[in-house]
């Protein structure tokens, strides 16, 4: 595939890429031509109501006397192909169509790759599909998008890229480092490196931990459509992967999840999306909006090691920017300790997704998840309480090796409320910041 990808690449009258999938196409899903005897008949009536007096009038001017005439033939009998000519791909969106020559560079380049990867499928299954700088001309969320419809192909893939976004989609052990290197055989010489597929085995090395730490990234959410905010990198793995399971991938959405560092970094995140005008969501556990009852967590708990909250809304917090005036107002700072649940709901518009208590411990109060962090942890069956899990193992629940297991692959109806919204609302909102 080579680096230029623009509609004329698409469309060349001499065997263009489009010309080539149509005939495929057609050919490929068609059993019999029953076409082309309908495209002889309509030529046989043009020619016998429409072209009959040109024949006519031919013989009329002709110089020569005799018992002869003149009609008109074609040299080679249509068929279906004659419709085939001119066709052009047009983008359709929002409801406007627009040429593929009027479009921009990215979508252009997107159809040729769609078209190659076509043909591609249909040489064989081993075919190698290889293409130079695939991130040209498209943002970071289409890029990642890209990959993923790539590695979702029954092709070879190979590619040469410069774009730290999509190396990101990849993972590691597929990773050829080319580097040049002085040679004194040649004038340019590569240096090719690539770790193991037991790389990680090899150096005692937890693939997770690993992950987690590389994918941090950085400022990608300024081409986002919708941004999710969390506290932390672990809260932002869980609200991928519940999206995922929803069947609704953030970069398939336009959304770029930002984790942070803790909640003192939300106000600076808030102010900057606001300011740019970019739509988002922030993902917070409780005790952003409330202290805990007793000052600290661990003096908080009750019987069950449920932390409590006191009334009184946290001097940090963003809320008040985001409330609206009056009572509707009061009753959702008052609702954040007395009915948590409709305090929940009545933040959504607002922006914020809050835990009923934090990412943890919501699940915790699950039963399916609950019992997925027991087994996962090993807790004997004598012991096994919601106590044990946020009193004993309060650090280990934390874990990302930890969470994920406990919702994978889970359906709603298993997961706490505050999960449930996370997985059905984000989408909602990302396609109507969208729209817009």
């Amino acid at each position: 595939m080579p680096i230029r990808r623009d509609h004329e690449v698409a469309h060349d009258p001499a065997g263009g890429l489009l010309e080539r999938a149509v005939e495929e196409w057609v050919s490929n899903h068609s059993q019999r031509d029953r076409r082309s005897p309908e495209i002889a008949q309509v030529a046989t009536r043009l020619r016998e109501k429409s072209l009959a007096g040109l024949e006519k009038q031919l013989r009329s001017i002709a110089p020569l006397d005799g018992p002869f005439s003149f009609e008109l033939t074609y040299s080679i009998p249509p068929d279906y192909r004659l419709l085939l000519q001119n066709l052009a791909l047009t983008v359709k969106e929002g409801g406007q169509s627009i040429p593929l020559s009027d479009s921009g560079s990215g979508t252009q380049s997107m159809a040729v790759f769609a078209l190659y990867a076509y043909l591609a499928e249909l040489e064989s299954t081993t075919y190698l599909l290889g293409l130079e700088e695939p991130e040209q001309n498209l943002h970071p969320q289409a890029q990642q998008q890209l990959m993923r419809n790539l590695s979702a192909l029954d092709l070879q893939v190979v590619f040469t890229t410069h774009s730290p976004t999509i190396v990101d989609t990849l993972d590691h052990e597929h990773v050829v480092m080319c580097k040049r290197t002085t040679s004194k055989k040649r004038e340019l010489e590569v240096r090719i490196s690539q770790i193991s597929r037991t790389f990680f085995v090899d150096h005692q090395l937890d693939r997770e931990r690993y992950y987690k730490f590389h994918r941090r990234r950085n400022s990608e959410f300024l081409f986002a459509d919708f941004v999710v905010v969390t506290e932390g990198p672990v809260d932002a793995v869980v609200v991928e992967r519940l999206l995922v399971d929803a069947g609704t991938p953030p970069d398939q959405l336009g959304i770029s999840v930002v984790p942070l560092d803790g909640v003192t970094s939300i106000d600076y995140m808030f102010h900057l999306l606001r300011g740019l005008q970019i739509e988002a969501a922030f993902v917070v556990d409780r005790d952003y909006f409330l202290p805990y009852k007793n000052g600290e967590r661990k003096n908080s708990l009750d019987s069950r090691g449920f932390p409590q909250f006191g009334s009184t809304l946290q001097a940090g917090c963003l809320l008040k920017e985001v409330l609206p005036k009056g009572n509707l107002g009061k009753k959702i700072i008052d609702d954040l300790s007395a009915h948590p649940s409709d305090a929940m709901r009545a933040l959504i518009p607002l922006g914020f997704f809050s835990f009923m208590w934090s990412l943890e411990v919501d699940l915790v109060n699950a039963s399916t998840p609950r019992t997925r962090m027991l087994d996962q942890l090993g807790v004997p069956e004598a012991d096994r309480s919601t106590k044990k899990l946020l009193v004993d193992k309060s650090s280990a629940i934390k874990r990302q090796e930890v969470l994920l297991p406990a919702i994978a692959g889970l359906g709603a109806t298993a997961l706490p409320t505050s999960y449930k919204s996370l997985r059905r609302e984000i989408p909602k909102l990302a396609e109507a910041a969208r729209s817009r």
